[in-house]
């Protein structure tokens, strides 16, 4: 049988009723109840809602501005509107949803999407809402499989669980679905496999087109050691470099909170951060630590106090927007109103000349007048006379470029404080389409801003300040795929990886892991050989000779998988493990690494937990309770051996296992 989701959806209606057509009722119109910030104006009845502030409309890819959601088919299915019950349907779910959870304007566009193949699958099929079997769910899940790439696919596939979940918990089918999609697997191109031979020449320059080319990390690092601070992409650089360091998602730099590095109790060096795909201000969302390598943290405090230093201007012009609601008119300050600025006003305001031209913005309204009367530099009237503007439509055209949705919270924390974009590390002057910038507002760095730097502007800064000739095109999100596989290959456990880059589910590390699997096996066959590996295959390699040995290891080992406290070599292409979660217990298969400093943690808990597990035994022995307590002390003490002689390997002498246990409480 297919394994079933387990996603949880909290239902809306606190009474399921028998009739499901009642149910859909109830639920529309308690979703309508609703009225999510940004979506109060809207009209039920239409196919495409708008959304001019709130949530939706904030999203570190984009500048803050309104935006649509239209409740029709996907364009691949002819793009016209849902049907009525269905449409109504995808709005009460899309509602429920931004009310519930935070799912961003693509996030819930695509939800639409997914429950319009639903509802054309059930419209071929002649069957209503309340009638949909499984089988309609996976025609719409095998046509999207169809339209899309495997990338998309899955997020749609899983969005067709989502909304099955969503009909379960308030019984807004006949059926009881718990469904996933049979087919439903995460992309082959996002777990970085290869399928080289070990004998290949290529495999040890095999490397993952989802890592950060090395051109572009030597750059990062010439570049933020040449760039002057007072460049107008150095924002640019500092984040760049936090991305090498710190392996966090675009919107997680782009939007840190101003602070300086913090310490811990125990003496480690951390930031904090607010660990999500896509902030949103309106959303409680906790702060949490992401703890800074050792070897980085005078570089990150480097960083931090630069960013605090180059943002400091922005930063006041957004503090006083954030309390006059209009831009900063300071740079006018000694104007009045009526007073005339010509072409080298405006060049020493530091605003944009060409505004006086008859096609910018000035020009277009009638805001500029010839000076027939100014005397040239011969004394005498030119024949073209020099244009000017007055200093209030100056300040008309400096607040056409000010939005007030700017101002709406970026963070909302734990206890409720909110976080302005005054409040960010990375504050900068918003960039006007003539390239220049507007210095009376500010504004926190995008995704769309970011991408511009990196596609273009960067190119040119390699040029005049490395010494490379061309930078290979990369991404954000490529530093964190390079940073995980760099922790990977350093031992680091798949837990921990999973704890330091703040994510919730342990399989999406994997996906982050780009070291193939050959050239993890090539490495144990090397460390093999050199002594640097405990367990029983050490012991067993010993007694082969050692004209066999190469082969040998060739032939025991041929995959390589993190166990936690060590690794286990078992090839499961060949068959399945026949000794399960007991990896410890004097398994052949059981092997470590002799310098994995990393693990000594982990290795010292599972002993302690095991001793403590061992006295639990005997005690039950000899109340006469213990039914299989035999078994048990035997598991034990297998285990006890093992890890006790792994920790003799790394180094560690007899230490109190109850006093070591209640210290990591």
């Amino acid at each position: 049988m297919p394994k079933k989701s387990t996603r949880k959806v909290v239902p809306l209606l606190s009474k399921v009723e028998r009739d499901r057509n009642k149910n859909q009722v109830l639920f529309i119109e308690k979703a309508k109840l609703l009225s999510p910030s940004g979506l109060e104006k809207v009209q039920w009845e239409d196919d495409e809602w708008i959304a001019d502030h709130g949530r939706l409309t904030k999203d570190s890819s984009k500048k803050s501005g309104e935006v649509k959601i239209g409740f029709c088919f996907s364009p691949k299915l002819g793009g016209e509107p849902l049907p009525e019950v269905w449409s109504a349907i995808a709005k009460a779910m899309m509602v429920v949803r931004y009310h519930r959870a935070n799912q961003s304007l693509s996030n819930q566009r695509q939800f639409v999407r997914s429950l319009g193949y639903v509802a054309k699958a059930a419209t071929e099929s002649r069957l209503s809402l309340e009638k949909i079997t499984e089988g309609v769910l996976d025609s719409a899940c095998r046509l999207i499989s169809e339209h899309y790439k495997p990338s998309t696919a899955y997020n749609m596939h899983k969005a067709v669980a989502e909304f099955s979940a969503i009909c379960d918990a308030n019984g807004l089918c006949a059926k009881k679905f718990n469904y996933r999609y049979r087919k439903m697997r995460r992309p082959e191109s996002s777990g970085g496999m290869s399928g080289m031979r070990l004998d290949d020449p290529k495999l040890n320059d095999y490397v993952s087109d989802k890592l950060v080319p090395e051109d572009v990390m030597r750059s990062v690092g010439e570049l933020y050691q040449t760039v002057p601070s007072e460049h107008k992409y150095r924002h640019y650089i500092l984040m760049l470099s936090l991305f090498a360091i710190l392996g966090r998602r675009f919107s997680e730099i782009a939007l840190l909170p101003n602070q300086e590095v913090g310490l811990s109790a125990d003496g480690y060096s951390f930031l904090f951060y607010f660990p999500r795909k896509s902030s949103k201000g309106n959303r409680l969302t906790p702060k949490e630590k992401v703890f800074i390598p050792t070897s980085a943290v005078d570089l990150v405090n480097e960083i931090v106090s630069e960013a605090a230093t180059i943002s400091s201007g922005p930063r006041k012009v957004a503090t006083y927007m954030q309390g006059a609601c209009e831009p900063d008119f300071s740079f006018l300050a000694g104007y009045k109103e009526e007073d005339r600025l010509y072409k080298d006003d405006l060049n020493e305001l530091g605003v944009n000349p060409q505004l006086l031209s008859g096609y910018a913005w000035l020009g277009k309204r009638g805001y500029t007048y010839p000076d027939r009367d100014k005397l040239n530099s011969k004394g005498v009237k030119s024949a073209n006379p020099p244009r000017y503007t007055l200093v209030r439509y100056l300040k008309e055209y400096c607040r056409s470029q000010y939005e007030h949705r700017i101002l709406e919270p970026i963070h909302t924390d734990e206890t409720g404080k909110k976080y302005y974009f005054h409040d960010l590390m990375f504050v900068r002057y918003q960039g006007l389409s003539s390239g220049a910038y507007a210095h009376w507002l500010a504004t926190y760095v995008s995704h769309a801003m970011f991408k511009r730097f990196v596609d273009s502007g960067m190119s040119e800064l390699v040029e005049e300040y490395c010494q490379a000739e061309s930078l290979s095109k990369f991404t954000s999100h490529q530093f964190r795929h390079t940073l995980n596989t760099l922790v990977d290959e350093g031992g680091l456990s798949d837990a921990l990886q999973t704890e330091w880059f703040g994510r919730k589910n342990p399989v999406d590390t994997k996906a982050y892991q780009h070291t193939s699997r050959e050239q993890k096996v090539l490495s144990i066959h090397q460390k093999l050989k050199e002594g640097g590996v405990g367990g029983i295959i050490s012991k067993e390699i010993q007694k082969v000779p050692i004209d066999q040995q190469d082969a040998f290891i060739k032939a025991r080992v041929k995959g390589v998988h993190d166990v936690g406290v060590g690794i286990c070599i078992h090839s499961f292409s060949q068959n399945s493990c026949e000794r399960h979660l007991q990896c410890s217990a004097s398994c052949r298969d059981f092997a470590w690494l002799k310098d994995d400093a990393e693990r000594i943690d982990e290795v010292k808990r599972q002993y302690a937990m095991t001793l403590v597990s061992q006295n639990a035994a005997f005690e039950a022995a000899k109340s006469g309770k213990g039914k299989y307590s035999s078994d048990w002390v035997e598991h034990n003490r297998k285990k006890l051996i093992t890890l006790k002689e792994e920790l003799d390997d790394l180094g560690i002498e007899d230490f109190d296992h109850i006093s070591y246990l209640e210290g990591v409480k």
